[in-house]
């Protein structure tokens, strides 16, 4: 088979009029445009300023992370070189620290933070939840000195 009958077999050519071009615009209304030069023209600038945001977004998004990645490996280093004490702190002290070494903060993401819908408040009666269990843990593992006798 040739090009041309595989073409027309599988339908991949076809003809159309070019005479009545009538498509949406950038703002969405309904226009008539006189060639097809004229359509690409149009769409070249338009995707060239989507292009543009994007490659912004891009590497906006690109910039959070490296930041990300370089407040981690700091971090990560002063606890191992023990500058910095991570154990047995309460959250709240600990980012305080943080921030006074200049760490970066970056707040939770927008959807994370819809979903879970936590806030400070929710973290602070956590860690009291969460030292209160413990205690009653140890108080309960602990055998009792005291003797109870009945009558």
């Amino acid at each position: 088979m040739t090009d041309q009958e595989i073409e027309t077999v599988f339908g991949l050519k076809m003809k159309m009029s070019i005479a009545n071009f009538h498509l949406f615009d950038e703002k969405g209304k309904i226009q008539k445009y006189k060639c097809v030069d004229e359509i690409l023209k149009k769409f070249f600038k338009l995707r060239l300023e989507c292009y543009q945001k994007r490659k912004d977004y891009m590497m906006d998004q690109l910039n959070k992370d490296w930041k990300k990645l370089q407040n981690k490996v700091r971090f990560v280093t002063e606890v191992v070189a023990e500058q910095l004490v991570v154990r047995n702190r309460k959250k709240k002290d600990l980012t305080a620290e943080l921030l006074k070494k200049g760490y970066d903060r970056f707040p939770p993401d927008v959807k994370k933070t819809k979903k879970g819908k936590k806030n400070d408040q929710d973290d602070e009666e956590d860690e009291q939840a969460e030292e209160s269990q413990t205690t009653d843990k140890k108080a309960s593992s602990k055998p009792s000195k005291e003797k109870n006798y009945d009558g």
